[in-house]
């Protein structure tokens, strides 16, 4: 039986914060989104899993998810952003911001949809592609990405395209600051065999307690703070 072992030091450690913890349980709200249209008038909505969901057939967070559809059974190109609010993520403030999110992106034959994830450092600057999400799938896809160029006034944005795929959908998304705390370096496994292992590792001088996570699934780092 494999078993994951997660570290995470208990001192010098500030608390995370979450500027964006989003699941879309009750829609997309004006006080987070706003909607630009940049090509046609295609909003993006809300469906939840009363509605016999399909591509994928679950969400990843409370019982709701976003979504960009052209179901007119022609392709439109449609594109359209999904523009969160100004947000401070000054170093002195966030500490290493990242955003993550789960989507997914199935195509209806050999046509897809694509994703683009945008960033801009004050409201009157040009959009810049933090990440460009072109790949097929029907199944959630995870993606975590660091900031660039952080400052008082930034911004993110989802941007779909229509290209008569099958759809967008959008679930569980975070921007958040990373845990101020020191890494574990340099760590080792030894000595594995009836049910024990040792494990070893480095740290730094300021670190001298640690708490080790053992799991039989894979546990993803935004998660380690939910776990008891």
């Amino acid at each position: 039986m494999f078993l994951a072992a997660v570290m995470a030091t208990t001192m010098s450690l500030n608390a995370r914060t979450v500027l964006i913890d989003e699941g879309f349980e009750n829609g997309i709200q004006e006080s987070v989104w706003t909607q630009v249209f940049v090509s046609g008038e295609m909003p993006w909505g809300i469906e939840s899993v009363e509605e016999n969901l399909m591509w994928p057939s679950t969400v990843k967070e409370g019982t709701h998810r976003a979504f960009l559809r052209n179901n007119t059974g022609e392709t439109q190109g449609y594109k359209t952003r999904l523009v969160s609010q100004v947000m401070n993520l000054s170093p002195a403030r966030v500490y290493l911001p990242s955003l993550s999110f789960w989507f997914a992106n199935p195509k209806w034959g050999a046509d897809r949809d694509s994703l683009r994830v945008l960033y801009r450092t004050s409201s009157y600057s040009a959009w810049k592609t933090m990440a460009e999400l072109t790949s097929e799938g029907s199944d959630w896809q995870y993606v975590k990405l660091s900031l660039p160029e952080v400052g008082t006034t930034y911004q993110i944005a989802f941007e779909g395209t229509d290209n008569l795929g099958r759809g967008i959908v959008l679930d569980d998304i975070k921007l958040q600051s990373a845990p101020d705390c020191t890494i574990p370096m340099d760590i080792t496994v030894f000595n594995k065999g009836a049910g024990k292992v040792n494990i070893a590792w480095s740290a730094s001088w300021d670190a001298n307690a640690f708490e080790v996570i053992v799991s039989k699934d894979t546990i993803e780092p935004d998660r380690i703070e939910e776990i008891e």
